[in-house]
C-alpha cells in the first residue's frame, strides 16, 4: 500500500507504545551501510592495517583511498597513503605518494613526519628548493630536528652548495651523534668537494662508534674505490658480507670493485652470486648482463637481460638493453620488437622511438631514420643525443 496510507493504517490500529516499538525495531533494522562516516572510515582503515602486515599494499591502498574519501582532512591518512604507495616500490607510484604527503602537509602542517618525507620526495624529483623549504617549515617549530637539517643539508648538497650542506649535516651530527647515516652523507659532501681527508676520517670515525654497522662498510669501501685503493676496498665489502651475507647490493659491490681492477673471473663470480641470492632482484641480473656485454659475451648478456625481463615485465630496463644489444648485434627485428614495446607505454614512448629511429638508419631507412628521431629531438631533447 503506499507510504502514507501504511501510516495512517498504523495509527489506527496501534496502540503508541506498541508503534513506538515497531519503530525502533525498523530503526535498528536499517542497514550497515548507514553507519555513521567515522566507523565507516575506522573500518577502511583497520582493514589497511591487516594489508600492510600482509605485503599486500595495493590492496591496502584501495582501502586508504576509500577512508581519505570520506574524509579528505585527515592529515594522518593520506600520510599513510603516501606511505602505502612508497612501500609498492614502483617509481610510477611515486608522483601519487607526492600527492599525498602534500595534501598531508596541506591539512596539517604539525605533522613532522609528513614534512619530511615530502622533502625526501622533493629531492628524488630534483625539486631542491621545494626540499628545502619543508626543512626549513620543520626547523622553524623544532630547531632541534635532525631529520630537518639532514634534509637540509641534503638539499644543499644537491644544489652543490657544499659549504652550507657540511654545517647542516655538521648541526644534525652533533644531535644525535650516533646516526650512521649522517657520517655517510656528511663523507660524501667532503668527496665531492675535492675534500678527502675529512671524508676518511668520519668514515672511520663511524666505524669506531658503530664496527658491525654494514653501511658504513660499505660506504667506505666505496670511498677507497673512487681513490682507486681497491685492495682496501675490497677487504671491506668482504666484512660487509659477513655481516649480510645475503646482501644483494654487497655482492654488485664486489663485483664492481674485482671489475674496476681487470679481475673478469672474480667479477663475474661475484655478480652470478649476486643472482644467486638475490633470484628476484631485477637489478642483479642487469648488472650481470651489463658485465657480459662489455666482455662481448653477447648470448650471456642476453640471457641475463630476459631473465630480468621474466621478473618484471613491466620495467623498461631491461628492454632497452635487449634493443641495445640487439641492434649491435644487427638483429634488427628482435630490435625492433623490444623497440615497439617500449613505445607502448607513455613513460618510454620516446625511448622506444629513439631505437626506431636508430634501426632505421641501420638498415639504410635514412628518411624514416630522420622523421624518428626528429620526433624524439621534439618530444625529448638529448634523449641518447639523438
Amino acid at each position: 500500500m503506499p507510504e502514507e496510507h501504511a501510516i495512517m493504517f498504523l495509527r489506527r490500529k496501534l496502540p503508541i507504545v506498541h508503534l513506538c516499538m515497531l519503530l525502533l525495531a525498523l530503526v535498528m533494522a536499517v542497514p550497515a551501510h548507514s553507519a555513521d562516516p567515522p566507523s565507516k572510515k575506522d573500518a577502511f582503515l583497520a582493514k589497511a592495517e591487516a594489508y600492510t602486515k600482509e605485503g599486500k599494499h595495493a590492496e591496502a591502498i584501495i582501502e586508504l583511498r576509500n577512508a581519505v574519501q570520506l574524509d579528505a582532512k585527515d592529515a594522518v591518512t593520506q600520510y599513510k597513503l603516501g606511505e602505502a604507495y612508497l612501500r609498492q616500490g614502483k617509481p610510477e607510484n611515486y608522483q601519487e605518494a607526492l600527492k599525498a604527503f602534500e595534501s598531508s602537509v596541506k591539512n596539517d602542517p604539525s605533522l613532522v613526519v609528513a614534512q619530511i618525507k615530502l622533502g625526501e620526495l622533493y629531492l628524488l624529483s630534483g625539486q631542491f628548493a621545494k626540499a628545502q623549504e619543508r626543512a626549513e617549515a620543520v626547523l622553524k617549530n623544532d630547531a632541534q630536528s635532525v631529520e630537518a637539517h639532514v634534509l637540509l643539508g641534503n638539499a644543499y648538497g644537491r644544489r652543490r652548495e657544499f659549504g652550507k650542506a657540511i654545517e647542516t649535516l655538521e648541526k644534525a651530527r652533533k644531535l644525535e651523534p650516533k646516526r650512521m647515516q649522517t657520517y655517510i652523507n656528511l663523507a660524501t659532501l667532503y668527496t665531492a668537494n675535492k675534500d678527502t681527508t675529512p671524508a676518511e676520517k668520519l668514515l672511520q670515525e663511524a666505524l669506531t662508534i658503530e664496527p658491525k654497522s654494514m653501511p658504513v662498510h660499505s660506504a667506505l669501501a666505496s670511498f677507497y674505490a673512487s681513490q682507486k685503493q681497491f685492495p682496501k676496498a675490497e677487504e671491506l665489502v668482504r666484512k660487509a658480507l659477513e655481516l649480510e651475507p645475503s646482501n644483494v647490493a654487497l655482492h654488485l659491490q664486489l663485483g664492481g670493485v674485482y671489475n674496476a681492477q681487470k679481475k673478469p673471473v672474480e667479477a663475474e663470480a661475484a655478480l652470478r652470486r649476486a643472482t644467486e641470492v638475490g633470484s628476484d632482484s631485477l637489478q642483479a641480473f642487469i648488472t650481470l648482463g651489463d658485465f657480459y656485454s662489455q666482455s662481448q659475451r653477447a648470448t650471456e648478456a642476453a640471457d641475463a637481460y630476459k631473465k630480468a625481463l621474466l621478473l618484471k615485465p613491466e620495467a623498461a630496463a631491461p628492454k632497452e638493453k635487449l634493443a641495445e644489444l640487439m641492434l649491435m648485434q644487427q638483429k634488427y627485428d628482435e630490435a625492433l620488437k623490444y623497440a615497439e614495446e617500449l613505445g607502448k607505454v607513455r613513460e618510454t614512448k620516446s625511448v622506444g622511438q629513439y631505437f626506431k629511429g636508430r634501426v632505421a638508419l641501420a638498415k639504410g631507412q635514412v628518411t624514416e631514420a630522420i622523421t624518428a628521431l626528429q620526433r624524439v629531438n621534439k618530444e625529448a631533447p638529448g634523449l641518447g643525443q639523438a
